[in-house]
């Protein structure tokens, strides 16, 4: 997206597939001109997005932004949002979400994340 009708351009679309589409902030880190944060979004899909039709289900969902700063005003943004956990919810309601707590592992799984490795 690229300024400021770009950003409200999206979203007015986010608000339009997530009526209730809400972000918080978990974690913010800011150095001199720079701000990264961590954020979680929450909403009811009530609008297409990604070919996938509405069926009003309720997701959450990570994402990180980064923002540099020229005065009091953003000069440049970047943010990633985990679309692929997104897109799973969307398509299976009944997915298992602890990959969202950020405080521990995902439960249903043992051991290391990395296959052959031990904790």
């Amino acid at each position: 997206m690229k300024g400021l009708e770009g950003l409200t351009a999206y979203i007015r679309k986010m608000h339009d597939i997530f009526p209730d589409f809400q972000s918080s902030v978990e974690e913010m880190v800011a150095e001199e001109q720079k701000v990264a944060a961590c954020v979680t979004y929450r909403g009811t899909h009530e609008g297409e997005i990604f070919g996938i039709e509405p069926e009003g289900q309720v997701v959450q969902f990570v994402g990180m932004g980064i923002f540099i700063f020229r005065g009091d005003q953003i000069s440049h943004g970047w943010e990633l949002g985990d679309r692929l956990s997104l897109i799973q919810q969307l398509n299976e309601p009944e997915h298992d979400d602890s990959i969202l707590d950020m405080d521990s592992p995902p439960s249903g799984r043992g051991g290391s994340f990395i296959p052959g490795m031990e904790e």
